[in-house]
C-alpha cells in the first residue's frame, strides 16, 4: 500500500494502474483491493491461490466466489467495467 501511495504522490495517474493484490489469504487480498479502489486505480489483478498445489476448477471457483462474496462492491465494479456476469451456480 505504501508503494501505491508513493506512486500516486509522484504524479502517476491511478486510473492507469492495475494493482496486483493476490496474497496468501482472502482478508489481505481484499484489503489491498479496497485500497486500490479507494485510490481510483483502474483495476486489480488477483492471482489464484498459488500456494496450494493441485487445486481443481471447483476449488478455484470457491476461492474467487469467496473473494467476491466478501467484496460485493468489487464484484459490482468488475461487472460494470467489463460488462460481464458471473455464474454463481
Amino acid at each position: 500500500m505504501a508503494l501505491l501511495e508513493r506512486l500516486i504522490a509522484a504524479g502517476l495517474p491511478p486510473e492507469r494502474m492495475l494493482v496486483g493484490v493476490g496474497l496468501n489469504n482472502l482478508p489481505d487480498t481484499l484489503e489491498l483491493a479496497r485500497h486500490a479502489r479507494e485510490r481510483g486505480c483502474g483495476g486489480v489483478l488477483v492471482l489464484p491461490p498459488f500456494y496450494v498445489k493441485g487445486v481443481d476448477d471447483d476449488g478455484l471457483y470457491r476461492y474467487f466466489a469467496a473473494l467476491f462474496e466478501r467484496g460485493r462492491r468489487l464484484k459490482q465494479r468488475l461487472a460494470e467495467r467489463f460488462d460481464f456476469r458471473l455464474d454463481w451456480r
